[in-house]
């Protein structure tokens, strides 16, 4: 399968290129910049693209690379969410609305959005579920929400199966294999994302 991952050189998204390569995947890995010491990551990759999200020239490029399914990783941290926003908006939520749009309306068949346990707010030390309670106490999960929102939207009414997953920042939680088992599992279904659990 052909898989453009946006935020590519980030902690998770550099982890996801190098695992989905390991499996075999066509990976196009798409990112801001990439410092030179970082030159030799881009060896097993299918194709890079280094590009803004927010820039119409960046999505047009990915449009364009006959992707089956594309995980967008990119936001802002959360201390860098709470400053202007303007740019905690053209960064966390519009780049996502865009690339369903474009992904759509393209020919790419998945959308696997990584969104973050903030959307449920401060939460007790226990494990949780998607029936929790939504109640965000920051910016940072104001617009994770906001994109988990407009993926739904695009799942209910294109053709593409958009899906987003919440994710904890909990070291441990990457460390695991059932993550990334779980993005395998949803990339080589056929049939629609929210039947995988």
């Amino acid at each position: 399968m052909r898989i453009v991952i946006t935020g590519a050189t980030g902690y998770l998204g550099a982890r996801l290129c190098r695992n989905l390569c390991v499996s075999g995947h066509e990976v196009i890995a798409v990112y801001r910049t990439l410092e030179s010491k970082h030159t030799a990551w881009k060896v097993d990759l299918f194709s890079v693209i280094e590009g803004d999200i927010r820039e119409s020239e960046t999505i047009k490029k990915i449009t364009e690379t006959c992707a089956d399914a594309l995980v967008h990783l990119v936001s802002l941290d959360h201390r860098a969410s709470e400053a202007d926003p303007v740019l905690v908006n053209e960064v966390n939520v519009l780049p996502t609305w865009r690339l369903l749009d474009a992904c759509s309306k393209n020919g790419f068949k998945k959308f696997i959005y990584f969104s973050t346990m903030q959307v449920y707010g401060r939460i007790p030390n226990t494990v949780i579920d998607e029936s929790y309670p939504i109640a965000t106490a920051n910016v940072y999960g104001l617009t994770h929400l906001l994109s988990e929102q407009i993926v739904e939207h695009f799942n209910r009414n294109t053709k593409m199966n958009a899906f987003s997953g919440t994710y904890s920042t909990i070291s441990y939680f990457f460390q695991s294999v059932v993550p990334l088992i779980a993005l395998f599992s949803i990339l080589s279904k056929d049939n629609h994302f929210l039947e995988f659990s």
